[in-house]
């Protein structure tokens, strides 16, 4: 009886001696030695949305998918709706800064009257001055002179009043013509289109917003089709290098560095391997949860001048990093 004891004891201890050994979970990465494996997908080193900012009619389709293009390049192009049209032109009328302008023409206007006025009334008290002073003078010439001080007062402080307001107007005119400078280039790099001020638009472009292929277009982008705004019609990408994001338990994280080598495999295309280059490792995890394991978020760049790895390819993982 001691006997069994004891052998079930020993064995006992060795099944908590290979769990201590080899932790189990599913999501845990394989780990021989000196060697990570780790499962990750592709996606383009740099991706920009072409995005359609007004609703309109398709009326040209210029590219299609895996289509190299320059940026700046017309992908697509589309009829204003006749309610962004109106929008568009009524921006374009400026009717604020008009008024602004026209207030400022007349407020300019009437300043320098006033100042001519100002002028004459000081030429007319310094002729009743010297007239005063001459005692031939007859005294109803003087009256017809007579030019009051007070007068003169009232026109001075009109005139510097307005000179107030000239400069508040100044002032107002520069803002809202930066702020209109500036909604009209907003509104010519959404357009596509060369614009100016009184013009009217009727047709949109939608252009490459960087040189890079087509890597994705919207379904529904046809000749004659009606779209509403979106965030994005087409999408550009650059297709070399490539990245792989993929996920790295926190030991494996620690010894991990940018510029660390790997070895990449792609079921989808057999029989051939990649190099990659770890490019980022997170310092950080997106939520700390205390009876879960952590991974970090890593990065490895890929050389694609053929372009045969596409977007959304998943791919292995394998590093090798010398013991220590």
């Amino acid at each position: 009886m001691k006997k069994a004891i004891v052998a079930l004891a020993l064995m006992a201890l060795a099944v908590s001696g290979l769990a201590a050994e080899k932790p189990s979970g599913k999501d845990q990465p394989v780990s021989r030695d000196a060697e990570i494996l780790l499962i990750g997908k592709f996606f383009c080193s740099i991706k920009r949305r072409v995005p359609m900012p007004f609703k309109g009619v398709i009326t040209s389709v210029q590219v299609r998918a895996g289509q190299v293009v320059e940026k700046g390049e017309v992908l697509a192009a589309y009829d204003l709706s006749p309610e962004d049209r109106l929008k568009i032109n009524q921006f374009l009328a400026s009717p604020k800064l008009k008024d602004s302008e026209t207030k400022l023409s007349e407020v300019q206007k009437k300043l320098e009257d006033l100042e001519t006025q100002k002028k004459r009334q000081v030429l007319l008290l310094l002729a009743q001055q010297q007239l005063a002073q001459q005692q031939s003078a007859p005294k109803q010439a003087v009256q017809q002179q007579l030019v009051s001080p007070l007068s003169l007062l009232q026109t001075d402080q009109e005139v510097k009043q307005l000179g107030k307001e000239k400069v508040t107007l100044l002032e107002t005119v520069k803002h809202e013509k930066q702020l209109a400078q500036e909604e009209l280039d907003l509104l010519r790099l959404q357009l596509g289109i060369s614009l100016n001020r009184g013009q009217l638009a009727a047709e949109a472009r939608l252009r490459a917003p960087i040189s890079g292929y087509v890597v994705w277009i919207h379904p529904d982008l046809h000749v004659n089709a009606e779209l509403d705004p979106a965030k994005s019609v087409l999408q550009i990408g650059v297709m070399d290098p490539m990245l792989i994001r993929s996920r790295v338990f926190e030991s494996e994280a620690m010894q991990l560095t940018p510029g660390d080598e790997a070895e990449v495999a792609v079921p989808s295309i057999p029989g051939r391997k990649f190099k990659a280059q770890v490019s980022r490792v997170a310092w950080s995890i997106a939520g700390v949860t205390m009876d879960e394991p952590s991974y970090y978020d890593i990065e490895f760049r890929v050389a694609n001048p053929d372009l045969v790895l596409k977007e959304g390819l998943k791919c292995t993982i394998i590093m090798r990093k010398p013991k220590s």
